[in-house]
């Protein structure tokens, strides 16, 4: 297949360069293309936001089967945020939709939720208020109760062989402290669902995260109330 030089190459032309069926590895192949061309040509995010290329990419992860969504996927996926820094609104869409949204990536492989966790360990780490307010404490909540799973289930991803378990451990420690980052970051609470902190309660054993989860209910419940006496 001739794939012609990146400053011949346009948004509109991807549908053309991409191999039909697509193997594993094409879905990566195909989508660093486009992290490509709009890191090297910024005026590329105007027809990627007016064709809707966010919603599009999710619409493709979503539909993808296990084996595609890889970690060289997940890195593809953080360079095309990455890219486009230049519009804070896709910029924000991009990492609240693609990036940061564990049901795009539930049905893929241990090993790419590991890298997708670290990927978000670093973004709140560097702003956490930044990550409350755009990506919210759902999608931690979620990523909690799939690192507790210990047992491969149509909830959770499959693990690796290879994963320890204290490498689990590792990982349910990081979970454990961006969401307390989060909480603490600030009062306000974003787009959290009271019922769904609920529903993960009894999935979850360790007394600090439990005692965090329930201050956060707390706190959710008493800004309804006070918001409803207002």
């Amino acid at each position: 297949m001739f794939v012609p030089p990146a400053c011949e190459v346009s948004i509109q032309h991807l549908p053309a360069l991409v191999p039909q069926p697509l193997s594993a590895h094409a879905y990566a192949q195909a989508l660093s293309l486009l992290a490509m061309l709009l890191q090297e040509d910024q005026s590329q995010l105007i027809p990627f936001k007016n064709n809707g290329g966010v919603q599009l990419l999710a619409m493709l992860l979503r539909r993808c089967p296990p084996s595609p969504l890889t970690a060289e996927l997940a890195t593809v996926m953080q360079q095309i945020v990455e890219a486009v820094k230049g519009d804070r609104d896709v910029y924000i869409a991009c990492i609240r939709y693609l990036l940061f949204d564990f049901s795009v990536w539930g049905s893929a492989p241990w090993a790419t939720h590991v890298v997708v966790l670290r990927m978000l360990t670093e973004y709140v780490h560097s702003d956490p208020h930044f990550v409350k307010q755009h990506v919210g404490i759902r999608p931690l909540l979620q990523a909690l109760v799939k690192v507790y799973y210990s047992e491969p289930s149509e909830y959770a991803c499959k693990r690796d062989a290879s994963l320890t378990e204290d490498a689990v451990a590792e990982l349910q420690q990081s979970v454990v402290e961006m969401l307390r980052m989060l909480i603490d970051s600030e009062r306000v609470v974003y787009r959290v669902d009271v019922s769904f902190l609920l529903s993960v309660l009894y999935m979850v054993e360790e007394a600090g995260i439990l005692s965090s989860l329930l201050a956060l209910i707390y706190e959710q419940c008493t800004q309804r109330r006070g918001n409803a006496a207002g």
